[in-house]
């Protein structure tokens, strides 16, 4: 089995003003306003952490035996702070976008 490990991209519901938990965001005219930096990053070009899918912390090392969420069936879990790094590390203004919002 692969773990698949991802950069965050965060996203915010639209309508909301200022800079919710510090982080900053651009309007691209989309359904979402989206982070101007990854979760864990301190600039645009900073990569920022890793995260195992439905995981909200970052690791030295993903195995299976380390992966709280392998076996687990999860798809959509955008804006669960049980599952999803934006909402867990930056509060409930921010999430992972949906597949349709990446798209």
């Amino acid at each position: 089995m692969t773990l698949v490990c991802m950069m965050m991209v965060s996203c915010k519901p639209d309508g909301s003003d200022g800079k919710p938990e510090g982080q900053e965001y651009v309007d691209l005219g989309l359904s979402v306003k989206w982070a101007t930096c990854n979760v864990g990053a301190t600039s645009p070009e900073d990569y920022g952490h890793y995260f195992a899918w439905g995981e909200t912390s970052p690791k030295d090392e993903y195995t299976e035996d380390n992966c709280s969420t392998c076996g687990k069936q999860m798809s959509d879990i955008a804006g669960n702070a049980q599952y999803d790094a934006a909402t867990a590390n930056w509060g409930g203004d921010w999430r992972m976008p949906t597949k349709a919002e990446q798209e």
